[in-house]
């Protein structure tokens, strides 16, 4: 069940300094989505109250909570409000909670499985997630709460971070490219009970700016005149020895006539000049073929 519109006051109060939600506050998520942040660890239960909000009238009074012990040994528990007079108050409406944001710093380094764990650099403000292989590349992924001018200094600024951001990306947005900055909010549903990321829309967004950037890969270089008349010597050579090899097992002749430099450019569609250039690298395989070529007894022994 995604209840992504439910999850605004959450992520809103991350822009607060000291963010508390009053009991009142928490009643106003739907149940399931209540208990799913509490269960997973997303709301953490803190100090009581000393004061409340009178249920009675629309004005919105609070008022500080007064205790008063009965002779049955009960404490009963009122506010005054102007409209209203003495407001009877609940127990339970004096319970707070505090988001947990090193909680979800905790979820999102699962979701990307980084490695090293969450780190809390400024306390409950930014956290190192660790790193993760992001559109082929290893990068530091980090969580920001509340990004201010104070926060900025300690933000991420090389050309691979990865940043989120609970609450809203400020006017004027961190250094980091802002296709690798992504607000919680947009990426983050409950899920069967739990918060879940869609780890796909920043991977996707990530590679595609990426794929964008990179360099069209170069031609691939064409190979010198040399290189080339070189490489249909060896093809031309290998032949050659092996037609020999050939008219030698038939009948033995030491006088066979040498390779012309002439006839070989003829074979390879070249100049003799072109020939006689590439003869005189320093090619060893080259070498090795013009020396068997001339040779009957290595040309019997040539294995190719």
């Amino acid at each position: 069940m995604k209840q992504p519109d439910a999850l605004q006051l959450f992520w809103d109060l991350a822009q607060l300094d000291s963010p508390v939600l009053t009991h009142d506050d928490v009643m106003r998520f739907p149940k399931s989505v209540r208990e799913a942040l509490i269960d997973a660890g997303l709301l953490k239960p803190t100090r009581t109250a000393r004061s409340a909000e009178c249920d009675g009238c629309d004005l919105g009074t609070v008022g500080e909570v007064f205790r008063f012990s009965y002779p049955d040994g009960r404490t009963r528990m009122f506010i005054m409000c102007p409209e209203c007079g003495r407001v009877p108050i609940h127990p339970d409406r004096l319970r707070q909670w505090v988001p947990d944001y090193a909680r979800v710093a905790s979820l999102l380094g699962d979701t990307f499985a980084c490695t090293g764990g969450a780190q809390e650099v400024v306390p409950n403000r930014l956290w190192n997630l660790g790193r993760a292989a992001i559109a082929r590349q290893s990068r530091t992924l980090w969580l920001a709460r509340r990004v201010t001018e104070d926060l900025n200094p300690s933000l991420p600024t090389d050309g691979v971070s990865v940043l989120f951001i609970m609450g809203v990306t400020p006017r004027t947005p961190p250094a980091l490219d802002p296709d690798r900055v992504f607000e919680v909010r947009h990426l983050a549903t409950l899920e069967d009970g739990g918060l879940r990321f869609d780890a796909n829309a920043v991977t996707g967004q990530v590679e595609s700016v990426v794929a964008a950037t990179e360099p069209a890969p170069a031609p691939p270089k064409k190979r010198a005149p040399r290189a080339a008349a070189i490489d249909l010597l060896k093809k031309a050579l290998h032949e050659e020895i092996l037609s020999r090899k050939s008219l030698l097992s038939r009948h033995w002749e030491d006088n066979l006539p040498p390779v012309q430099q002439k006839q070989l450019a003829g074979l390879i569609g070249t100049s003799p000049a072109s020939v006689y250039r590439a003869l005189k690298d320093d090619d060893r395989e080259l070498q090795w073929l013009w020396q068997i070529v001339h040779n009957p007894r290595q040309i019997m022994e040539y294995r190719g």
